[in-house]
């Protein structure tokens, strides 16, 4: 008779390796996205610190129609985003970032300047979860790095299952925002319209 023991034992010990590798890669790379940006509080404190006395900013043609940025601990930011009426300021990264998107907002089209800024965020607490209860005519505001200051009022609310470009970028709109929900994954994509 053919003793099959130590075949059966090295397959689980290969299983066992394989399930703790997985375990591994799993939570480095929750530590990866955990340190992709620095932390929003810090980070909002910092810009507001150099931010200078905010000027209203209008829709205009320029030549260079790039947002200035700020870099601090090597995340370039944008802008920072305000509601007061639900009591949130967040930074706002400069560029798309998939893996930080869950810890701050992030440009994700356009700029203020031409009135076509699109900023994709999270529902997470403190940052977009206020988009699910914004009315039209509610107020947004957005300040560049150079201190110019937008205010947007809410136009237009949609709820779409999927988002592309051509879904978030609204020639009709000034700023748009967008949000998927962490609860049913529906997005919520929000058409805002500068004051004035």
């Amino acid at each position: 008779m053919i003793k099959r023991k130590p075949v059966s034992f090295v397959f689980i010990i290969v299983g066992v390796a394989v399930i703790l590798i997985a375990l591994f890669l799993m939570i480095s790379e929750r530590q990866r996205v955990k340190s992709s940006a620095p932390d929003k509080d810090e980070t909002l404190a910092f810009l507001c610190q150099i931010l200078p006395e905010p000027i209203n900013g209008i829709k205009e043609n320029r030549y260079i129609t790039a947002m200035p940025v700020v870099n601090y601990k090597g995340s370039d930011f944008a802008a920072v985003i305000e509601c007061e009426k639900y009591g949130t300021k967040n930074p706002v990264l400069a560029q798309w970032n998939e893996r930080a998107i869950s810890r701050l907002p992030c440009v994700f089209y356009g700029n203020p300047y031409e009135g076509s800024l699109v900023i994709g965020g999270s529902d997470k607490e403190g940052q977009f979860d206020y988009i699910f209860s914004l009315d039209k005519g509610d107020e947004i505001t957005i300040t560049d790095m150079s201190g110019y200051l937008f205010k947007y009022y809410v136009a237009a609310i949609k709820h779409s299952s999927n988002v592309n470009t051509s879904s978030v970028i609204n020639q009709e709109a000034d700023l748009t925002l967008f949000v998927k929900s962490s609860k049913d994954g529906l997005y919520t994509i929000v058409s805002c319209s500068m004051h004035g």
